[in-house]
């Protein structure tokens, strides 16, 4: 009788079980996704920094290449903290002396003033640092240079380094079709060290000493486009005698479409290879098998979900969600809660939040939203669904457009329905389309209390140009991010007709390589970066070299700070408020990630010599 029961009561749990896990289990257990993103008051340290370490930036506007590298070098300079005087190289009058070191960004020199070019020629012979940008074939200070003579211009393609210089960077080889530019064609004195050169030898970037000081020579016109950023800052650093320039140091792995609809039913490719359905494959090998590849690679998940893939875009053919649905959607989200993920929005179906005329509607398939209201109505039924299936307490910061497409209607409706909404992503990198949002690190132009936070990459495919993507993002922002897609296996274009298999291994060959050479970044997810970047984004650095010391002072001081630091000709041996590790040794500077807990700071070197 005693089995009977047990038996008729084991009968009676699971039966509940299985009726709480599909019907009912959101509103019994609720998961949590909370956030203050109120920062602390800023502080400011009180040393005294008599003589701030800053640059001088001579620079001409005489055509569309000069200007593109100027505003990447201001970006750098922004991002950076980099203190620094701007004047225009024609006609400048200014003082030389008491910078760290002078950029030259021109091609044009016509106009410039005798009395500068001595007064830089005797800033380096004193022990300054030059450091020119871009090739000019009448530069004053080609000779300088090392430029014993010039044969016309030439195109060249690739890259390629000669010594070390940036993790990664160093090691990888991009396309010619993703890196290439306009070079002298030239010889150069025996006393040039060749930092970097072409697919073809031709050299690219070189160091050459002058007097006791030195000249960073850049022959190419690479530095036009964001591909080379990190490259560009990182050539900053290396050319002065010690630089410091906060980073996220942080790894943020996106996926989009995730959670989603699963379509039913089988597909070729993975019902060959699996001799699964749809469902059962992404339930009991992709999901599993991106979860090994986060715990062995140390990542943390931010996905972006979608509520259906129905075409409705007016409020009146916006329909309630299936119970099928519900049900696959909720299973993924709390998969993605319980490996410490985070979830972010990616629309209530897969259109842009876009009106008529707003982008190429054609070349997508996709339809025109009927106005903002439609927006507004579709997100609230996203969030509603959030809320059944995760409960109360999940909130939704993070926002990434379907094909990275949005318009300022489509933010406005994004403020309208996600009052708690602090971020969106699109890409760093791409070609011009209307609605395309293709975005700096920073706030967003058109509503400046949401943050622009750019993905740098994407997709399971390894190869050079994926992670000399990856390298330069590190090297201008400490910052890797990352997104894919499930869906992307099945995709002709984007799976490249590989199997699982090969992408998953080439996928975690990805983050593997990034933790070889920088296995110090934080495993973070959206909000995380959300919240660094607010931090810093009002920091004030002065700092100057005494000796054997670097005096270093914050304003806006909101919480530790993350550096690169790179010292040349010496080494650190303590850091007073704060903690340091070795990422490279360099034949000419150590460089090094500094973590600073206070608002102002010593970093103590070792003396003479690496």
């Amino acid at each position: 009788m005693k089995f009977k029961y047990f038996m008729l009561i084991t009968f009676i749990t699971a039966l509940g079980l299985q009726y709480f896990r599909v019907k009912k289990l959101p509103t019994y257990f609720t998961l949590k996704q909370e956030r203050d993103f109120i920062v602390p008051e800023g502080k400011k340290g009180d040393l005294n920094i008599e003589n701030p370490q800053k640059q001088l930036l001579l620079y001409s506007e005489d055509g569309i290449g000069t200007r593109e590298i100027l505003y990447n070098l201001n970006k750098v300079f922004e991002f950076t903290k980099t203190k620094h005087d701007s004047q225009k190289i024609n006609g400048y009058q200014g003082e030389i002396s008491g910078y760290s070191s002078v950029i030259i960004v021109a091609e044009d020199f016509t106009g410039m003033r005798k009395e500068v070019f001595l007064g830089i020629k005797k800033f380096i012979e004193d022990g300054g640092n030059l450091i020119v940008l871009e090739r000019s074939f009448k530069s004053p200070f080609n000779s300088m240079g090392g430029i014993l003579n010039i044969d016309g211009f030439t195109e060249t393609s690739g890259i390629k380094f000669y010594t070390s210089f940036f993790p990664g960077m160093e090691t990888t080889k991009p396309s010619g079709e993703f890196i290439s530019g306009s070079s002298l064609k030239l010889n150069l004195s025996p006393d040039a060290e060749i930092i970097v050169a072409s697919d073809d030898d031709t050299p690219l970037i070189w160091e050459i000493p002058y007097g006791k000081g030195r000249i960073i020579y850049s022959n190419t016109s690479m530095f036009e486009g964001n591909t080379t950023r990190g490259l560009l800052t990182q050539l900053i650093a290396y050319g002065n005698d010690y630089f410091i320039m906060p980073v996220f140091n942080s790894k943020i792995a996106h996926i989009d479409d995730f959670p989603a609809p699963i379509p039913s039913g089988d597909n070729k490719k993975i019902h060959e290879e699996y001799n699964m359905n749809n469902i059962n494959f992404f339930k009991k090998v992709w999901w599993p098998d991106m979860e090994s590849i986060a715990q062995r690679e140390k990542l943390r998940y931010t996905t972006f979900i979608i509520g259906d893939y129905t075409d409705a875009t007016d409020k009146r053919k916006i329909v309630d969600f299936t119970e099928k649905l519900r049900e696959t959607t909720g299973y993924f989200g709390r998969e993605v809660f319980q490996d410490e993920g985070e979830l972010g929005f990616h629309g209530y179906n897969h259109f842009s939040l876009v009106l008529e005329g707003g982008m190429n509607f054609e070349d997508y398939g996709y339809i025109p939203w009927t106005g903002i209201e439609d927006m507004i109505f579709s997100l609230e039924k996203l969030k509603d669904l959030t809320k059944d299936l995760y409960g109360e307490e999940v909130k939704i910061f993070s926002y990434v457009p379907p094909s990275n497409i949005i318009t300022k209607d489509g933010k406005k409706a994004l403020i309208a329905a996600l009052p708690e909404l602090k971020s969106i992503s699109g890409i760093y990198m791409g070609d011009y389309e209307p609605g395309l949002l293709l975005q700096e690190v920073g706030r967003d132009p058109d509503y400046p209390q949401l943050y622009s936070l750019p993905r740098f990459s994407a997709g399971f495919h390894y190869s050079e140009d994926l992670m000399w993507s990856i390298y330069n993002a590190i090297g201008a922002y400490g910052c890797v991010s990352h997104f894919v897609h499930p869906d992307d296996i099945t995709d002709q274009e984007r799976g490249k007709g590989k199997s699982w298999e090969q992408l998953k291994k080439e996928y975690e060959k990805i983050f593997s390589q990034i933790n070889i050479h920088f296995p110090f970044l934080d495993a973070d997810v959206q909000s995380d970066a959300t919240l660094k970047y607010m931090q810093m984004e009002g920091l004030v650095i002065d700092h100057e070299k005494i000796k054997n010391i670097i005096k270093i002072n914050f304003n806006n001081y909101r919480g530790p700070v993350n550096t690169f630091v790179r010292i040349r000709g010496n080494r650190i041996k303590d850091v007073e408020n704060g903690e340091f590790q070795l990422i490279e040794k360099t034949a000419k500077d150590n460089l090094y990630l500094v973590k600073f807990d206070a608002e102002k700071s010593h970093i103590i070197l070792g003396g003479e010599g690496l």
